[in-house]
């Protein structure tokens, strides 16, 4: 026994010298698990337990190789000065950015502290005040990186409840302070996902869910009402769903005049409402039904006495809607629909409404009444969309925020009498913007389809198959891609390249049916999308095969992991990002098996299902003849909503290919979660390692 291991060892090593690289041993240990009669080995299932010792081990050996190889790659091309100073320039506009975060008198920023790594929360009372400390993220813990993401004030300005996750976690906790007399309540509210809070009175509602593991399924969400200075233990439970095909949420205004509970029925797609109106309940803790057995997915934003304001989709477009107090089936349309623009943005004034739209072909402001009535429009320019709009009651002004794959967010304001705007603050960047040109442009899919593409490039587009290139998506849910500043990008034009994004099929803003035609059982028409946006390139001499560099994140990692396995000889490198890569086993764990995940990709309890899944699951359709391009697999230990152990698993079966010659490196973040970096240093590193990586392999 010992000669065959000593054996395996060398085996190992020898398969690798070629690359130069000495993997860890990534052992098998088959499992056979049955599928509506169809056996399917996994011989890394036990990368999955991540608290064992064997895989903590195995983990540390991986990003001692990992970081040693894309260290010496920074180092070659001296990433790291560019992307210093690529990403200082989206950190321009800091304070007055923060300015969203109005509160009456109250104005409230997060800064970086000497001998901190997160930001902690600041406030000041008066435009004209200084800045003062309210929440210090280090005296939550010192062990642990502290990230507040989200916080709300009470509507007489005692109480602030802010929320904050521990190592990028989806997890949160809600704590209380009281902001005159900065008093820490000590009580900790524990296990909420995806929640707001919503004061009314001394307490606020919140979301909690159940509470097994750090990889369990999110099932059976409580609706809870808790008290400032009482235990949770205490906290009175509001609505409680039963099964798991039930999901509940709540929603409320500031004013605290109304709020409304969303019970959904995710099998049947069934919804309904609940209302509580302090100002017509006299005050009294309840909810009453309000709109009982629709089809229709409602998002409540304001109310007025007699009306409520929401979001639906009519039409396979989401539309701002009035609804009745007195007759909540009648639906009243307010917002304006444009051909091929998708609703974005939109802000409530006193008596009118301003609203963004977005299409691939740009983006536009509207500001239309409370009928519906169009007042006014302006369209902005080509190239940038609008990531944020305000109004300011101490400056009396609208402002909104532009912003583009090259250049930073930068601040307008609005007129709102003649719809003109002007540039405020501008952020300097370093390097010449001017020189960066844009194309859109329609290629043709596998099946005929024509797909919008994206490209940015500095000077001219050559066309002599010698520019590097860039290619990225994300293609699910139905998300819109709004272009948004990059430095990886910035730093990958200005070394010679150019970038691509494309809207495959599933990417919202190009109507209902393109979402649909790239989910379940289309799925794989998304990425048959993304590899002949690569053929594109190519039959247009832009680029040549080994020349392409692919990455995407989340569900994008999904597609350009299938796009990997599927055409591995389009493609010189690759960094998958966080990606859902083992489609199989996706829904046993965290959100896997929540409606939208099923909506999206379907379920391996079905047979039609199933079979999909298997076509294009990226960890399920690895090759062992084929040498894959280089690939640099990017993961957080504590991504609790793509579990990280898709990337340990994609990587440790990669790696062991027989006919693997190029790289296949594993970098999995300690203390991270699914967005990713969460200090402004590991931030920089990610930024290194990632385009080092992907332009090296390229040159």
């Amino acid at each position: 026994m010992k000669f065959i291991i000593v054996l395996l060892l060398v085996l190992v090593q020898v398969k690798h010298s070629s690359a130069q690289i000495e993997y860890p041993i990534s052992y098998e240990k088959p499992v056979v698990s049955n599928y509506h009669g169809f056996d399917i080995v996994d011989e890394y299932i036990w990368l999955e337990t991540q608290e064992n010792e064997s895989v903590v081990d195995w983990i540390e050996s991986q990003n001692k190789i990992s970081e040693k190889y894309l260290k010496r790659q920074v180092a070659q091309h001296h990433t790291d000065e560019y992307m210093n100073k690529y990403l200082y320039s989206s950190f321009g506009d800091f304070d007055g950015k923060l300015k969203r975060n109005i509160d009456d008198d109250y104005f409230f920023s997060y800064f970086i502290t000497s001998g901190s790594t997160t930001p902690s929360l600041f406030y000041k009372k008066g435009v004209h005040s200084r800045y003062y400390m309210l929440v210090n993220s280090t005296s939550i813990s010192r062990k642990d990186k502290i990230d507040i993401d989200y916080y709300k004030i009470s509507k007489n300005n005692t109480w602030l409840a802010y929320k904050y996750n521990r190592n990028g976690s989806d997890w949160h906790e809600i704590r209380v302070v009281k902001i005159d007399k900065k008093r820490h309540y000590l009580n900790v509210l524990k296990h909420t996902l995806n929640s707001g809070i919503y004061w009314w009175n001394d307490g606020f509602f919140y979301k909690k869910y159940p509470f097994d593991s750090i990889n369990a399924t999110y099932k059976k969400p409580t609706i809870m009402y808790h008290k400032v200075d009482t235990k949770q233990e205490d906290d009175q439970i509001m609505f409680k769903s039963y099964s798991d095909d039930e999901d509940i949420s709540v929603v409320g205004t500031k004013d605290e005049s109304f709020y409304m509970v969303k019970r959904e029925n995710t099998k049947t797609e069934i919804y309904n409402y609940y209302l509580f109106n302090p100002l017509r309940e006299n005050i009294k803790l309840g909810f009453s039904p309000f709109l009982i057995n629709t089809k229709y997915d409602l998002n409540f934003y304001k109310a007025t006495d007699s009306l409520l304001y929401a979001t639906t989709e009519i039409n396979d477009k989401q539309q701002l809607i009035s609804i009745d107090k007195e007759e909540p089936t009648k639906f009243k349309l307010i917002s304006p629909s444009y051909d091929n623009y998708e609703l974005q943005n939109y802000e409530f004034l006193e008596d009118f409404i301003v609203a963004s739209y977005h299409s691939f072909n740009g983006s536009f402001l509207v500001k239309f009444d409370y009928q519906g009535k169009v007042l006014n429009e302006c369209v902005l320019p080509k190239g940038l969309s609008v990531t944020d709009m305000y109004y300011s009651n101490n400056y009396e002004a609208f402002f909104f925020y532009l912003s583009s794959y090259t250049i930073p967010e930068v601040r307008y304001r609005l007129n709102l009498e003649t719809f003109k705007y002007e540039l405020v603050s501008e952020t300097n960047v370093n390097f010449d913007f001017k020189n960066y040109k844009f194309k859109q442009d329609y290629y043709t899919s596998s099946d005929g389809t024509k797909v919008p593409i994206f490209i940015v490039y500095k000077d001219s587009l050559k066309q002599d198959k010698s520019t590097p290139f860039l290619l990225k998506t994300y293609g699910g849910y139905g998300k819109t891609n709004i272009p948004s500043y990059n430095p990886g990008i910035i730093y990958f034009i200005e070394n010679g390249g150019a970038f691509a994004y494309t809207h495959i099929r599933g990417s919202g803003g190009f109507g209902k049916k393109w979402v649909t035609d790239g989910q379940r059982l289309n799925k794989k028409n998304g990425i048959a999308d993304f590899i002949s946006a690569a053929e594109y390139l190519i039959e247009n001499n832009y680029t040549a095969p080994k020349k392409i560099a692919i990455t995407g994140a989340s569900h994008g990692g999904l597609i350009t992991g299938a796009a990997l396995t599927q055409r591995p000889d389009l493609f010189g490198s690759a960094v998958i990002n966080v990606g859902a890569l083992d489609m199989i086993r996706f829904e046993n764990f965290t959100i896997g098996s929540a409606v939208t995940n099923i909506q999206e990709f379907g379920s391996t309890k079905n047979l039609a299902d199933f079979n999909n899944i298997l076509s294009y699951s990226p960890y399920h359709n690895i090759n062992n003849t084929i040498n894959y391009p280089p690939t640099l697999l990017v993961t957080g230990t504590d991504d609790n909503r793509v579990p990280p152990f898709h990337s340990y698993k994609f990587a440790a079966k990669l790696q062991n290919v027989p006919s693997q010659k190029n790289p296949i490196l594993l970098w999995a973040k300690d203390k991270t979660g699914h967005s990713g970096a969460n200090t402004r240093s590991v931030q920089i590193k990610e930024y290194n390692y990632i385009y080092s990586f992907l332009f090296h392999q390229l040159k």
